[in-house]
């Protein structure tokens, strides 16, 4: 699906206009996440890893903002297991948006880390289901005779991307194994992160980089389920 993206003179030049912001940086060990998806576990529902960490990036992020700030999460789903006719190392664009529904920032400081991750599992089935697939699919048929309209809320997004699956550390371009993976540029776009694999020796542990927004003067400023993070 094509995007109008900028060019990379205007993204430099954009950049060179906006403030170094801070970033979070945390390192998720999978003692701290086991026992995190332990404590939210709430009937058959069990949050994945994916899911607890990012709800603790949400209430991080959100805890910065004005209580009353409209605000949602986006991620990425990935869809390439749906279609079995592509190589089984097929690496390309099967992905579609995901996004939960909004709240404000307060709400999800208080809210419990399991409701938050039952919403982002609830986003990734609507986004992912069979007639929402279909929509895209048939917009991309009409292309371009009408535009797409891509799934919005009001307010914030926080955009995190999980590149935990893939497997950078044995990619070694004849030079070894790498000794640390992480974004390839400028992290200067308030409300984006990733969550990156960390090397191999740390035992499936996460790292998670995300650009903040400013803190607002009303912050709210409590610790989370998973503050003890290093």
């Amino acid at each position: 699906i094509p995007f109008p993206y900028a060019t990379t003179a205007a993204l430099e030049a954009m950049a060179s206009t906006v403030p170094a912001p801070e970033l979070l940086r945390k390192r998720y060990t999978r003692a701290q996440i086991d026992t995190a998806k332990s404590a939210q576990a709430e009937g058959d529902f069990v949050p994945t890893a994916n899911e607890v960490v990012c709800t603790d990036v949400l209430k991080t992020v959100a805890a910065r903002l004005d209580a009353d700030a409209e605000f949602a999460l986006q991620f990425p789903a990935n869809l390439r297991g749906r279609y079995h006719s592509l190589p089984a190392d097929y690496f390309g664009a099967a992905v579609l948006m995901c996004i939960t529904k909004g709240w404000r920032a307060g709400e999800i400081v208080d809210m419990p880390a399991v409701d938050v991750a039952r919403a982002m599992r609830a986003a990734k089935a609507a986004h992912t289901s069979e007639a929402h697939i279909q929509t895209v699919l048939d917009w991309e048929a009409s292309r371009p005779s009408k535009p797409r309209v891509f799934v919005e809320a009001d307010g914030h997004h926080l955009a995190l991307t999980n590149w935990t699956s893939f497997e950078f550390y044995d990619i070694t371009l004849g030079l070894g194994q790498p000794s640390l993976v992480i974004v390839g540029y400028a992290m200067w776009i308030p409300f984006l992160g990733y969550l990156l694999p960390c090397e191999p020796s740390a035992g499936r542990a996460i790292d998670v980089i995300v650009s903040l927004p400013p803190r607002s003067d009303k912050a709210r400023q409590e610790p989370n389920e998973l503050s003890m993070c290093s």
